[in-house]
């Protein structure tokens, strides 16, 4: 959600509402798992992200994921910001089951490339899931 100080004579952000368009896919084996997202913004922008988990320890659970990003619209202007037009991130962590509906991860990855203004060198990221079954003994 961007705030009024992020849209404020932005040309790339302009004040209105956006619509995400998305598919995803999973594979699922005995130790590991692998989810594919590839959707488009109505912004102007197709995305597509592959995660892998390894499932071999019953409450650690290792993952890495590659995203790509490409801005469709406004090429000339981004091009005249010195903007890049698309976007790839590494990212790796670790979820750690504490019981067996919450958990804790943490995060860390990078752009690849060349960087600008809406890349990130070094982003880390945690919190805390919570798992919800609607139905039914695991």
């Amino acid at each position: 959600v961007l705030g009024q100080p992020s849209l404020a004579d932005n040309l790339l952000a302009p004040n209105r509402v956006n619509f995400v368009q998305t598919l995803i896919a999973q594979k699922t084996a005995e130790s590991y798992r692998f989810y594919y997202m590839a959707g488009y913004l109505t912004r102007g922008i197709v995305f597509q992200s592959l995660t892998g988990e390894l499932n071999r320890w019953e409450r650690v659970t290792p993952q890495a994921t590659f995203s790509t990003a490409r801005v469709l619209r406004e090429q000339a202007l981004i091009s005249q910001l010195g903007l890049n037009q698309s976007r790839a991130d590494l990212e790796g962590g670790v979820t750690v089951q504490i019981t067996k509906t919450w958990g804790v991860f943490a995060m860390a990855g990078r752009s690849l490339g060349r960087t600008d203004l809406n890349t990130s060198n070094y982003q880390l990221s945690g919190g805390m899931t919570f798992n919800l079954r609607l139905w039914g003994e695991r």
